[in-house]
């Protein structure tokens, strides 16, 4: 008998400093979650790792932001640089449980987060608040 995979979800949570790029990493979320979810989980993408993450978050902002938000330019960005995230912004699995439940909404940020746990018809695995 072949031996089954187990499955272990992602978690990963983006805290960014202006709530005016939704679509932007909304997409960039759901971009890594089609992923995960094509790949299963590949163990060779260690999603813990957040100085990959981070990579692939801020290599993927740009595009996804002149793709989902050109037409409404909010006047800040100015470069891509603005919407480059640093490790200490991004949560991964049960760091996310601990902001989620520390966090307050006070401010002008967002927080994107990725869960695939919620992954399933007719619900998203990509929410913010």
């Amino acid at each position: 008998m072949p031996k089954t995979k187990k499955y272990t979800p992602l978690k990963i949570a983006i805290d960014f400093h202006d709530n005016d790029f939704s679509s932007t990493f909304l997409g960039v979320l759901e971009a890594i979650n089609e992923a995960y979810i094509y790949t299963q989980g590949c163990e060779q993408l260690d999603y813990r790792n957040k100085t990959l993450l981070v990579d692939i978050i801020n290599a993927l902002s740009t595009p996804f932001y002149n793709m989902r938000q050109t037409c409404c330019p909010s006047g800040k960005y100015d470069s891509k640089d603005y919407l480059l995230i640093k490790e200490k912004n991004l949560y991964v699995y049960e760091e996310v449980d601990a902001l989620l439940i520390k966090e307050k909404g006070i401010g002008n940020g967002e927080i994107y987060v990725l869960d695939t746990n919620l992954n399933h018809p007719n619900n998203s695995a990509v929410y913010s608040f």
